[in-house]
C-alpha cells in the first residue's frame, strides 16, 4: 500500500508542474512517426515565439497555430523559409 501512496504523489507533483516547451527534435520525432507531411499536435507550452525559433532550428520545422483546429500544424520547413527566417533575424538590430 505505501508504494503505491508515494506513486501517485509523486505523479500529482509533475501534474503540478509547468508544461516546458518541446524542442525541435520532440516536435520532428512526432512528425517522423505519423508518416504525414503535416501533423495537427496539441503543445500547450508552445509559444509563437518557440514556433518561429524553429523555422532556423536542427530540424528545421515549419509551426503555426490552427486556430480551427486549435493546435499546432506542424511540417518541415522549406528552403526559402528557412532563408527568410535567417535573413529576418540577421536584419533586427
Amino acid at each position: 500500500m505505501p508504494t503505491s501512496t508515494s506513486s501517485s504523489s509523486s505523479s500529482s507533483t509533475a501534474s503540478s508542474a509547468a508544461p516546458t516547451a518541446p524542442t525541435a527534435a520532440d516536435v520532428a520525432a512526432l512528425l517522423a512517426a505519423s508518416g504525414s507531411t503535416t501533423v495537427y499536435v496539441d503543445l500547450p507550452a508552445l509559444t509563437d515565439t518557440v514556433a518561429a525559433a524553429m523555422l532556423t532550428g536542427d530540424p528545421a520545422l515549419h509551426i503555426e497555430k490552427d486556430v480551427v483546429r486549435d493546435k499546432w500544424a506542424v511540417r518541415k520547413a522549406t528552403v526559402e523559409e528557412v532563408a527568410e527566417a535567417i535573413a529576418a533575424a540577421s536584419s533586427t538590430p
